[in-house]
């Protein structure tokens, strides 16, 4: 024990009679955890403490853990818009990282902010919200004001920088641009951004040429921050994709990881085994690799993602009217046929009958939501083409379509989450009204089905993938151990109960078995409901997250 129980004459809460999972990797104990303020002030032997409490939770038959880190978030806007996070606070989510795939909403300069925000609110959503920040300190204050109930920290994206200097033009930048988005970079990290981030899928990071990513991530290996990749390609050119993610960390010294760790199409299905292989290699040579995953064979995006990325120079109005020229129409079509160099061709590597319509705009699409892409096609006139069908869709919905894409195997799966340097994130996005079920249920879905149900994961090494590993990673303090000392956010589950339901034809159904979630040593869950109260900080990558966080606020 940290100290002797019997110095600690006062606190707020004591939790008594659970299993502590302290975040470590090491075997559960029994003990009972001694709380006063926002920080955890002993882990004690059960009935040591013979001070006073103001209060006594009852764990007995739960598990008691650091708060859940989700690693891959996309709540970046929706933290602002809708700060009770109940989405993630049901699962015992105490903090989110956003700023993934390239996507952040962070910097914004005056020339380019509309097209900074067209690129980020397809994926992010809440396109109504006023942007009035500019940097990672405006962000982060503007969260701060909006008083979220979980923790918030963010990447930088490498598409946002990109866009705040040239927009979506698809050229080579000038050496004043590449400048100009290495010192935007480099601002951000001062500022306390946990790391760099691409999404070489979306335009117009997906522009970027390997000289430019290594240029930005020189910056990220400096400030000792890390740098992960949505890769150029999950499905054939998937090995090629994980070596280019490699050899910028063996170039530049930065950690690096795989976003979403996950290899697409049957053709392809097995190769991480080989991309595991490679991150070993990586690691015995000194590069810092590793991967974020989530517990579900399907993926989400939006649907001009299966476009190929000339399609999208110039942003939306550019690409509306590609898509209605014939020619450009039919050229787009070819590139499905025959692929690209470097190009994630879904259309090819798991089918029309793969990818479903998830969210549309208009009224008189809504029907077709839940579909796939053949069926709704074909539901519209049998003799329909597909492809054709869908960018006709886009047209009427102004780009806005998003998707749910089946493709990916178990065994992979599997193989990935039981890597020791996996970490777990949700990969949730919360823009339309149909989302993919791991917004709702990725930490409770790994703890019942992958720990309990299967036994794939021990629950100790399940728990230090979702706290002290991506804490350790994202280089924040404070959080991710239950320890003396560190920040009171913790969850109390039921191990026998835990589970997430959320399906795909029933995707926001809450998580069982989470009982109760402190942040800063309020409970934000009790019983397994939010209670309103908002005492979320945002946190800086390697510092000490202390003066953060605003009064508690009680809705």
């Amino acid at each position: 024990m940290s100290r002797a129980a019997d110095a600690i004459a006062d606190i707020d809460l004591l939790i008594r009679g659970g299993r502590v999972v302290d975040g470590t990797g090491n075997s559960w104990r029994y003990a009972d955890v001694l709380v006063r303020g926002d920080r955890i002030v002993d882990v004690v032997a059960p009935g040591q403490f013979l001070g006073t409490a103001g209060e006594v939770l009852d764990a007995t038959g739960h598990v008691v853990a650091p708060g859940f880190v989700d690693m891959h978030s996309h709540s970046d806007l929706a933290l602002i818009a809708e700060p009770g996070a109940h989405q993630k606070l049901r699962q015992g989510v105490t903090t989110e990282i956003v700023g993934n795939c390239g996507i952040s909403v962070v910097p914004i300069t005056e020339q380019f902010r509309a097209e900074s925000r067209q690129y980020a609110t397809p994926v992010l959503g809440f396109g109504e919200l006023d942007w009035d920040w500019s940097d990672v300190d405006g962000y982060l204050a503007r969260v701060t004001a909006a008083r979220p109930a979980v923790n918030v920290a963010t990447f930088v994206g490498l598409g946002s920088l990109r866009c705040a200097v040239s927009g979506f033009d698809a050229g080579i930048p000038s050496p004043q641009q590449r400048r100009a988005m290495v010192d935007l970079a480099a601002a951000a990290l001062r500022q306390g951004a946990v790391g760099l981030s691409s999404g070489l899928v979306y335009a117009p990071g997906s522009y970027s040429s390997h000289e430019e990513i290594c240029e930005l991530v020189d910056e990220a290996a400096r400030a000792g921050a890390l740098y992960s990749s949505h890769m150029r390609d999950q499905g054939d050119g998937f090995l090629d994709s994980v070596a280019e993610t490699l050899d910028v960390g063996r170039r530049t010294g930065a950690a690096v990881q795989i976003a979403h760790h996950k290899v697409v199409g049957g053709r392809n299905w097995g190769k991480v085994s080989q991309s595991l292989a490679m991150l070993r290699q990586a690691r015995a040579e000194g590069i810092d690799a590793g991967s974020d995953v989530y517990p579900y064979l399907a993926g989400s995006t939006t649907m001009t993602a299966l476009l190929p990325d000339w399609a999208l120079a110039g942003g939306l109005s550019a690409m509306l009217l590609r898509l209605a020229d014939p020619a450009e129409r039919a050229r787009i079509k070819a590139d499905w046929i025959n692929g690209r160099p470097q190009w994630d061709n879904r259309v090819a590597s798991i089918g029309w009958e793969n990818i479903y319509i998830s969210h549309v705009l208009t009224v008189g699409n809504q029907d077709l939501v839940g579909r796939s892409v053949a069926a709704a096609s074909a539901s519209r006139s049998e003799s329909a083409d597909p492809g054709d069908f869908l960018l006709d869709l886009l047209i009427a919905e102004d780009g806005a379509v998003s998707n749910i894409q089946v493709a990916c195997s178990e065994e992979d799966l599997r193989q990935v989450m039981q890597e020791p340097s996996t970490c777990f994130g949700s990969d949730g996005l919360l823009a339309g009204g149909r989302p993919h079920p791991r917004l709702h249920g990725t930490f409770p879905r790994i703890l019942g089905e992958y720990v309990r149900d299967t036994d794939i994961l021990t629950l100790e090494d399940a728990v230090r993938k979702m706290t002290s590993q991506p804490a350790r990673r994202l280089g924040l303090t404070g959080i991710g151990l239950v320890e003396p000392g560190y920040h009171a956010d913790l969850v109390v589950f039921d191990p026998a109960e835990v589970a997430g339901p959320a399906t795909y034809d029933d995707p926001t159904q809450d998580p069982v078995g989470i009982r109760d979630v402190l942040v800063s040593g309020r409970f934000a869950v009790r019983d397994g409901q939010p209670t309103g109260i908002r005492a979320g900080r945002t946190l800086r990558r390697h510092q000490p997250n202390l003066d953060q966080r605003p009064t508690a606020l009680e809705t």
